[in-house]
């Protein structure tokens, strides 16, 4: 019993680690190659500034917003597959176990039978052999 409860509680803790920790995947891009730089002037005169317009637009505001939803709907989604999952593992586990427990506590019920009737044997062969 100790035996089969311990690969429940693996079972368990392994699939709720998996399905509470989701990971995205990153992968590293090439490297860019590097074009040249024009000398600029060291006077602060520079027509074409980097900080001159925002880096980020809304509309790339709104593509992160639409990705979040995506990847929280995918999260959910396989949260509650991975749950679904456990569910039906830990009922097919139980189920054996109960089914064990039956076979065990009926096969116990047989024995104790078969002891029983064993003695009233015993007992009726030693009456018929004091009756003759």
């Amino acid at each position: 019993m100790k035996k089969i409860l311990s690969v429940l509680l693996t079972v368990f803790c392994i699939f709720s680690f998996s399905t509470c920790f989701i990971v995205n995947q990153a992968s590293a891009e090439p490297p860019a190659i590097q074009e040249e730089l024009p000398e600029l002037p060291m006077d602060g005169q520079v027509d074409d500034d980097v900080l001159k317009e925002p880096i980020f637009t809304p509309e790339n505001k709104k593509e992160n917003k639409s990705n979040k939803v995506t990847v929280k709907i995918k999260s959910i989604f396989l949260r509650l597959v991975g749950g679904a999952a456990l569910l039906v593992i830990v009922i097919f586990c139980g189920s054996f176990i109960w089914f064990a427990n039956l076979q065990r506590s009926r096969n116990s019920r047989k024995k104790k039978q078969s002891v029983d009737s064993n003695i009233i044997d015993a007992v009726d062969n030693f009456a018929r052999h004091r009756i003759k």
